[in-house]
């Protein structure tokens, strides 16, 4: 069984209130019993009103249908009107072709009939050439005189789809104008148009024919054409309100019989809930109690004891023990327990399933590691054992709930109830939740022994652990003093190289002087250059100093600087000891390379590497030693790379060159931090990268920042 968190004192307080709100729930439970029994009569009383309602929809349906029968009426009258003007005009036509022509006038009265017509009119010659469009055509189509006078037929249909009302695209072969000069005579034909690129659509009813000479012979097609969307969108509407008016109705009906029949249900149910609330709200109380008990008790005893008088004085219960599992015998021993005791005395209980003593709700709880409920307790076989000394006692049901600690099983709470079906499933789950809060309770008290036995032993090895950590923290004092020491000689030597020069030209005026005046050549002008020589070498010496000292001077804040200039100062200072181990430097710079950083750290990274491959050169006794440092621009990046040729770095330690502390060379001429704090500077402080590889002859150190 999983272990519950500890419940607190808030968990106890909410507990309390949903206890009282399940009471004020009993209380309104009859009001909302009366309340149902009118809400019942009032849907019946909505039934009636809803059927009166929806005879008074069938006759606004029918009125409707009515008036949509006139609409259509009135439309046909009007095909009827512009079929029979389609036929004037094509008579007129053919009066046209077979007179010499028409008189101004008589041209002028035709062209006011067809610019006077609702519908719109379009006269097209066989070739398809649109050449007249009355304004109502114009005015469906939105188009101007100067650009209908420009469209042919297959112009136009690339401006306008045309389908039919199922959404058809028709083809250019199947719409109107190409059936009309093929001879068909159109009527009432109606199609859904859209202009490609523009948010229009509409629906037109098309009509017309062709108009033929004497001869028979067709000369000219005239379509008609009538807008007739907003009769359609009518037409669809009133079906659309009729259908969900019919829906609505259906719908209504079919949820006022769901109602009522879901009232009835809830009435039952309400009914058989107030008889378990007043069981609950025992239960509740029972929990409430217990989670408080569980707060103040110190001890496992405690709160078997604690357990057993609130179940039989706040659950009502006639009977509760605590049994704890004998390791020894299999046998399940009473540690607690209160209300019908003397049912105890005698009872045995194993739980060993194949002895009657291990069949009843406790044995079975605690083998199974669950809960289990005997709701009948005169007639349930396992409790065969139990059943005439209980019913002295006036049991009728009984449950077990498994108790662990630390996830193991180590016993059961069992209690007793008056009642045959007692146990609900909502009884059992707030008893699994008491048997879980016990649980966890159990679990916080072994976690607290363990927790003060911890906290010594935790005290004795903090005191080590100080031991130690003071111990560590002087070992590494005295590396970092001898990391200092060994930084200081290769200062003080690297300044003993750059003198050593310098004092001998010194050793050399001076003795040049002496040896002037003894051989009588001494004079103001030789004693004047012989100062001015001496005071240029003391000068020099002098700058010497002033660049180790800046050289070492870390610097405060981020500057553009030339990496040329900073190789050089390098140079300077590490050039002598270089030229005393016989390393050849050989320097290439191309481009101007800028960095924007600290001068003074990239420096320290630079004189590291060279340093390092110096003494790579002197431990391996390399012969015509080399370092081929170059500088250069690649990807808007300044780089520097480092190449010599002392065989390079072995395998298994080229990962590790740059790890803290890590070193080849002997305590007393390295610490390890040079590399690992260069490759720090450059990638965390310049966010750069320092690598290092092998090549064909040596080492490669890369710089890029």
């Amino acid at each position: 069984m999983t272990p519950r968190k500890r419940p607190s004192g808030e968990t106890a307080h909410q507990l309390a209130t949903e206890l009282r709100a399940a009471r004020g729930q009993t209380r309104a439970l009859a009001a909302q019993l009366g309340t149902a029994k009118r809400q019942l009569a009032e849907k019946q009383q909505e039934i009636i009103r809803l059927s009166a309602r929806q005879q008074c929809a069938d006759e606004e349906y029918a009125a409707a249908n009515e008036e949509l029968r006139n609409s259509n009426d009135e439309l046909e009258i009007s095909r009827v009107q512009l079929q029979g003007l389609n036929e004037e005009l094509q008579a007129v036509n053919v009066r046209l072709q077979g007179s010499i022509g028409l008189s101004e006038l008589q041209i002028a009265q035709l062209q006011a009939i067809l610019d006077s017509l609702n519908d719109g009119v379009v006269i097209s010659d066989l070739d398809g050439r649109l050449f007249h469009w009355n304004p109502a055509a114009l005015a469906m189509h939105g188009l101007e005189p100067e650009e209908a006078q420009r469209l042919q037929y297959a112009t136009l249909a690339e401006q306008f789809d045309v389908c039919t009302l199922d959404g058809r695209l028709l083809p250019l072969e199947e719409r109107p104008l190409s059936r009309i000069l093929r001879g068909e005579r159109l009527k009432n034909l109606q199609l859904s148009i859209r202009r490609r690129g523009a948010d229009w659509q509409r629906i037109f009813s098309y009509g017309g024919t062709s108009v033929r000479d004497k001869r028979g012979n067709p000369v000219l097609a005239v379509i008609s054409i009538g807008d007739v969307t907003e009769h359609q969108e009518a037409v669809q509407a009133l079906v659309r309100a009729h259908d969900e008016l019919e829906l609505r109705v259906r719908t209504r009906t079919e949820e006022l019989a769901r109602t009522v029949e879901t009232l009835k249900v809830e009435v039952a149910e309400r009914q058989r809930a107030e008889a378990s609330l007043r069981t609950l709200n025992a239960l509740y109380a029972l929990l409430s109690a217990i989670d408080l008990a569980i707060v103040r008790a110190c001890d496992r005893d405690a709160i078997f004891r604690d357990f057993c008088r609130i179940a039989v004085e706040h659950g009502g219960f006639l009977l509760a023990w605590v049994g704890i599992v004998d390791e020894g015998s299999d046998e399940i021993r009473q540690v607690a327990a209160c209300g019908a005791t003397s049912y105890l005395d005698g009872v045995r209980v194993s739980v060993d399933e194949r002895r009657p003593e291990g069949r009843g709700p406790t044995g079975t709880s605690v083998r199974n590691g669950t809960h289990h409920i005997c709701n009948d307790f005169l007639n349930d076989p396992c409790v065969g054992t139990w059943q005439k000394k209980g019913v002295r006692f006036g049991f009728r049901s009984s449950a077990a709930i498994a108790l662990a600690e630390e996830g193991r099983v180590i016993g059961a709470l069992t209690v007793y109830a008056g009642e045959k079906d007692f146990f609900d499933q909502q009884h059992m789950a707030l008893l699994v939740r008491m048997g879980a809060d016990i649980s966890f309770a159990l679990d916080n008290l072994k976690r607290e022994a363990r927790r003060r036995q911890a906290e010594r032993a935790l005290q004795d090895e903090t005191l080590e652990r100080l031991a130690t950590m003071e111990h560590l923290r002087e070992k590494e004092r005295l590396l970092i003093q001898q990391s200092r020491q060994a930084a200081l000689g290769e200062m003080i030597g690297n300044i003993a190289h750059q003198w050593r020069q310098p004092l001998n030209t010194l050793g050399l005026l001076v003795q040049e002087l002496q040896m002037s005046h003894e051989c009588g050549q001494f004079s103001g002008e030789a004693l004047e250059k012989s100062v001015d020589d001496a005071m240029q070498v003391i000068r020099h010496m002098s700058q010497t100093i002033d660049d180790f000292r800046h050289f070492f001077q870390p610097d405060k804040e981020k500057v553009t600087f030339r990496v040329a200039e900073v190789v050089d100062k390098v140079v300077n200072i590490v050039g002598a000891s270089l030229k005393q181990h016989r390393v050849e430097l050989a320097i290439s710079t191309s481009g101007e390379a800028l960095i924007h950083g600290y001068p003074s750290e990239y420096s320290q990274v630079l004189l590291n590497v060279l340093l390092n491959a110096r003494d790579v050169f002197v431990e391996r006794n390399v012969e015509n030693p080399r370092i081929d440092l170059t500088v250069f621009e690649e990807q808007g990046r300044a780089v520097v790379q480092i190449d010599d040729n002392a065989g390079g770095i072995p395998a298994q330690i080229v990962d590790k060159i740059f790890d803290p502390y890590f070193t080849t060379k002997s305590p007393d001429k390295g610490t390890g931090v040079g590399l690992h704090m260069s490759k720090a500077i450059i990638e965390k402080n310049m966010k750069g990268s320092l690598t290092a590889r092998n090549h064909a002859d040596g080492a490669r150190f890369r710089i890029e920042v």
